[in-house]
């Protein structure tokens, strides 16, 4: 049995009482990738050191002798690399909740590599040991200030802060800040139904100060092409067994768009993905001056029926921006059907989207 990979010659001689005969051939071993093993998925909470060990097992023992080479990558769920590492065993600090994936390869002195891979699951800790500061005693009408400080096992969390001043006797002398809000009408405005366009203009009317008409950066004039080159082409990679082996049973619309993707070129696919900084860099500069985006949810009134689920265009942008979006039943259409207004915030601030969220709601209900 050979232990090793190579290039092997047998000989054999034959004798007799006169002479001997010899004659050889050539054995040639393939090398055989190294088993890698990197264990189950796991779970830990934002803030913990992560250290996975690795097993790995190869049937050549000058191969385990020799020892293998490492390389850890770990990625998070828009396939960014956030961490790597050569060393047999990986150690990771968490820093921001996620699903991650540890790929570990491990080569041989041949040059053989073997695979592995598991899911590192962080939840987010909320922040701790907040502390407003200490008690004040100050002079009715001087200026107090207050400087609230937290720590936060997630260094790369965002974080947003609400003051509230409340009397001994329970009223609210300074609420926290009240939202302003940014109504966006969209590149595709105009397919609006009259009885959408009628209510998002009396529900404007009554924010009133609390919520300005802002239109879209020119660079947003092309945002559903890009989608469009990008959510085909994606189509036509998620769906390409399924057309393959089952194109009849797709519906046409579909096959339609598997079929535009797979005509897309990589060049394209490539710049419309790098469009995407651009837009989110240009949505910065309005969540600079507001706290959230307000805007329909589609063209009109939810469809009756289970036949549709409706125009999804309205969503588009924020789709392929990839930030945190609500849908609200704040108003009613013609036919008693909800007209959902869609509220958006900064990417990563969902938990300030849904405050603002549960403001709107409370301040319409009074």
């Amino acid at each position: 049995t050979p232990r090793d990979n190579g290039v092997y010659t047998i000989l054999v001689t034959v004798t007799d009482d006169v002479g001997s005969a010899t004659d050889e051939l050539i054995v040639t071993v393939n090398n055989i990738n190294p088993v890698v093993d990197v264990g189950r998925d796991i779970v830990v909470d934002e803030g913990d050191v992560v250290i996975i060990s690795s097993s790995v097992t190869d049937v050549s023992p000058f191969d385990e002798e020799a020892g293998f080479s490492y390389f850890w990558q770990v990625r998070d769920a828009d396939e960014m690399v956030v961490a790597q590492s050569e060393a047999p065993t990986l150690s990771l600090k968490t820093v921001d909740n996620g699903v991650f994936t540890a790929t570990l390869q491990v080569t041989d002195k041949d040059g053989g590599g073997g695979t592995d891979e598991m899911l590192i699951t962080i939840n987010n800790v909320a922040p701790q040991n907040v502390s407003a500061g200490n008690d004040k005693t100050i002079t009715e009408g001087s200026l107090a200030k207050f400087v609230a400080q937290f720590n936060d096992p997630g260094s790369s969390d965002t974080h947003t802060f609400l003051w509230e001043v409340v009397a001994d006797n329970g009223d609210v002398v300074l609420p926290g800040n009240e939202p302003k809000f940014a109504f966006i009408r969209g590149p595709v405005w105009n397919n609006a139904e009259d009885a959408t366009k009628d209510a998002f203009r009396e529900l404007i009317d009554h924010m009133g100060e609390r919520m300005d008409v802002v239109d879209l950066p020119p660079a947003f004039d092309d945002a559903h092409d890009v989608h469009r080159t990008i959510y085909c082409a994606d189509l036509a990679r998620s769906f390409a067994k399924l057309y393959d082996e089952g194109r009849d049973k797709l519906s046409g619309k579909l096959i339609d768009m598997i079929e535009e993707g797979q005509k897309t070129l990589a060049v394209d696919y490539n710049a419309a993905v790098g469009r995407i900084a651009e837009f989110n860099e240009e949505l910065d500069g309005i969540f600079d001056g507001y706290d959230a985006i307000l805007t329909p949810s589609a063209a009109g009134e939810a469809p009756v029926g289970l036949s549709s689920t409706g125009d999804p265009a309205f969503c588009s942008i924020w789709t392929l921006c990839g930030v945190p979006a609500l849908n609200l039943p704040l108003l009613q259409g013609p036919s008693g059907m909800p007209l959902g207004a869609q509220l958006v915030s900064h990417k990563g601030d969902d938990a300030r989207l849904f405050r603002n969220a549960r403001w709107l709601v409370e301040s319409l209900e009074d």
